[in-house]
């Protein structure tokens, strides 16, 4: 709409950063996805179940006109599949598990399970929570760099000293977390032969190369936005649409699009565990949960 891009040009732009999101952030969400449910508690049927409800409330929600997040649909979906099948299973009563404890229909469903060494929690009750959140959040930093932007516009000193010291901590948060090839080396294979290289490719660290170049990137146009005529500053502004983009769309990739890599995942491992002994490509690496061996599911 802006004509920084034609049609064409903006597809492969966007379609780019999708691809390159899967290198950047992982498959956390994806992973997410597919543990809604306890994959060895449930079949095929319930997951084409959850399918359809998802498909059903989109369609219903877009002839109403009412916005709406199909990822959370479809998580929402799987997991009332999932419970709708263990209460027809098992009933509203306690019954004993493969492991010989007691266990209830509620539980099929992944409601909270806390993060790795102090990281994100994750499971469904997150996922509401985070229905209600994410939008006050992306409201609050919308708001946020609006005011920074505005008042970067203007020649004097206070907004310049304040977007230096938002470098500085920048920097220096981002090279506090940051893994060192040390413990690269203790984790596993790094992905190079090259210290370098592979700290700059880790995932974890990867990720906090992204913010820092964001924010230094918009930082550095700050500075000298209050130097720039009308015209020039429209221009720049035209070519920061690119980064902005660029980042929506890796937001996307990691994000939104994983949903459909979760359920297939999801459905692979069922379809495992309800076929015991049958064969599957080299290439599909699926190791299904086993708490012998500390795989959760």
């Amino acid at each position: 709409a802006t004509k920084v891009l034609t049609p064409f040009q903006a597809v492969l732009w966007a379609a780019f950063f999708n691809f390159l999101a899967y290198w950047v952030f992982g498959f956390g969400v994806a992973d997410t996805v597919a543990k809604t449910a306890h994959t060895m508690e449930i079949n095929l049927v319930v997951i084409l179940a959850g399918v359809i409800a998802a498909i059903c409330w989109n369609l219903l929600t877009w002839w109403l006109g009412i916005p709406s997040s199909s990822s959370h649909t479809l998580i929402g979906g799987f997991a009332g599949a999932a419970i709708a099948h263990a209460i027809a299973v098992h009933g509203f009563s306690g019954y004993v598990g493969e492991d010989g404890t007691t266990h209830y229909w509620y539980e099929i469903v992944s409601w909270y399970k806390a993060g790795k060494d102090g990281g994100m929690p994750s499971g469904v009750l997150i996922i509401i929570a985070f229905i209600v959140l994410a939008p006050l959040l992306g409201a609050l930093a919308s708001y946020l760099i609006s005011i920074w932007l505005l008042n970067a516009s203007r020649k004097s000193i206070g907004p310049k000293i304040f977007t230096v010291a938002l470098m500085i901590a920048t920097i220096w948060m981002v090279s506090s977390l940051m893994v060192p090839y040390s413990e690269i080396i203790e984790h596993g294979k790094p992905r190079f032969e090259s210290h370098f290289w592979s700290v700059a490719f880790d995932p974890h660290n990867i990720k906090w190369f992204l913010v820092a170049f964001i924010i230094l990137t918009v930082s550095l146009f700050c500075l000298i936005f209050s130097s720039l005529n009308l015209h020039q500053a429209d221009a720049a502004l035209k070519k920061m649409q690119l980064l902005s983009s660029a980042a929506f769309s890796l937001g996307h990739g990691g994000n939104d699009s994983q949903k459909v890599m979760g359920i297939i995942a999801a459905a692979v491992a069922v379809y495992i565990n309800t076929n015991p002994g049958v064969h599957m490509d080299s290439w599909l690496d699926v190791v299904l949960p086993n708490d012998d061996l500390g795989v959760k599911g």
